[in-house]
């Protein structure tokens, strides 16, 4: 009697390796882990879109200038899972001013004295 259930385990874990994965997946969509670079204020102009999954590596410094944003950017969009950072620098070494990004958000970089100074950009996992 204790061993009629077992003919249900083939059914069974199919089923609950699906619903975990699935799971798994909402979780990652939530996020887009994109970082959106604009010429002007408010998320106008020109625009520059970093996936940091497809266009970046980990604690790697990307030059702006090679794309056609560098000391440009007036503001940023930005929406980052938890424990993912972008940081924002002034000069392509990841010296001088820098800006730290995290969560979901909107900046005008003027408002951070960096309007039209930003010149990389970096993300780590913290």
């Amino acid at each position: 009697m204790k061993n009629n259930w077992t003919f249900l385990l083939p059914m069974l874990i199919p089923m609950v390796v699906m619903f975990s994965t699935s799971c798994k997946k909402e979780v990652i969509l939530d996020y887009e882990n994109v970082v959106i670079i604009t010429e002007q204020p408010n998320n106008q102009g020109t625009a520059l879109t970093l996936n940091l999954a497809a266009d970046m590596i980990e604690n790697q410094i990307v030059d702006l200038h090679p794309k056609g944003m560098g000391d440009l950017a007036s503001s940023v969009n930005f929406d980052l899972a938890p424990g993912l950072v972008v940081y924002l620098y002034e000069n392509t070494s990841g010296t001088g001013k820098q800006k730290k990004l995290e969560g979901k958000g909107t900046l005008n970089l003027a408002d951070f004295d960096m309007d039209n100074l930003v010149s990389a950009v970096s993300f780590k996992v913290e």
